[in-house]
């Protein structure tokens, strides 16, 4: 049948809704097991080979984590994100050790659409993941030093070039990089900003995914 017979684990359930609740579809793979409660429900199903847990009654809602016949787990409402410059679009960035906001004019991606005006924000608590990758073009080592910055609501996170020890002349190019795990509260935010200390303003933020990509996932 579509649906099973129904098994009353404690209680009376009110409006003929069941606390837990048998489910399959006929011949086929897919059967499962729904959990009720007054603020909703929630489903455990196998799909196949896979193991799928939902946040509605039958199986074929939207799977929020799934697990396939090798164990490996996939989470596809996860908030994920990764961001990029096209070509270059910062210019002549800023020589006197203030922080240039830097911009982002494309998304690869954005599940559960945290990303906007440059700024990742946090949608829950949690331990975030974050990555960046800078590319600088026309480096002056004039200059004394320069920074790439993730910026949250908690704290920075830098990595630092010391460019006047270059003795061989300007730098074509220059990648920084910084790789962290963040601590996070809900609706705290992340950007990521640039500094350049002295020398002349002439270096480049170069686009382009490859060379200049800002990313994160929720990890716990």
């Amino acid at each position: 049948t579509t649906f099973g017979s129904l098994l009353y684990a404690q209680g009376t359930p009110a409006a003929n809704k069941p606390i837990i609740s048998g489910y399959s579809t006929g011949n086929s793979n897919n059967a499962g097991i729904a959990l009720f409660n007054d603020s909703g429900n929630r489903g455990i199903w196998t799909t196949g080979s896979t193991m799928r847990f939902t946040r509605t009654y039958e199986g074929n809602s939207t799977t929020d984590v799934n697990i396939d016949a090798s164990g490996r787990v996939t989470m596809p409402n996860q908030p994920a994100f990764q961001v990029h410059k096209n070509g270059t679009e910062q210019s002549n960035i800023a020589a006197d050790n203030s922080t240039v906001a830097v911009t982002f004019s494309t998304e690869a991606f954005d599940l559960g659409g945290n990303f906007a005006s440059n700024t990742f924000t946090a949608p829950v608590t949690g331990k975030y993941l974050m990555a960046l990758k800078l590319r600088f073009n026309n480096v002056d080592t004039a200059s004394q030093y320069y920074i790439a910055r993730v910026i949250t609501s908690n704290s920075e996170y830098h990595n630092i070039y010391d460019s006047d020890d270059d003795a061989g002349g300007d730098l074509e190019y220059l990648t920084l990089q910084v790789t962290q795990l963040v601590d996070m509260d809900a609706n705290d935010t992340a950007t990521v900003g640039v500094t350049q200390q002295g020398g002349t303003q002439q270096t480049d933020i170069n686009g382009g995914r490859v060379y200049t990509s800002f990313s994160g996932y929720l990890v716990a």
